[in-house]
């Protein structure tokens, strides 16, 4: 969700966004109807999001169509919990510390 926030908010252009990730076997319902509010949410911005799953998939990354991917080690979750609820950092996560990982970013030509 914080991730489609952030390309809504600085990609002016944007108008989809597929993503593939792997089917939560304990909760699908809840999964599926938790995709189907963010569809309905970007929606409004005109912006289609479509989701697919894939049982393989272990690598987190992003991929902008100018042939640009991002590859985070441990995936969006990179911030810290808060240590209580009335706390700088609470709401906004550029307050927050950082969990250690690893970003990698590089550029796939497709010519």
């Amino acid at each position: 969700l914080r991730c489609c926030e952030l390309f809504v908010k600085k990609c002016a252009k944007l108008r989809e966004i597929h993503l593939t990730t792997s089917q939560d076997e304990h909760n699908q319902r809840e999964q599926e109807n938790k995709f189907n509010e963010l569809k309905n949410s970007l929606a409004k911005r005109n912006i289609q999001l479509s989701v697919q799953y894939s049982s393989t998939l272990h690598d987190r990354e992003i991929r902008l169509d100018t042939g640009w991917i991002i590859k985070i080690g441990r995936g969006l979750d990179i911030f810290r919990a808060p240590e209580g609820k009335i706390v700088l950092g609470y709401f906004d996560l550029d307050l927050r510390p950082c969990l250690e990982t690893t970003v990698d970013i590089f550029f796939k030509s497709d010519r």
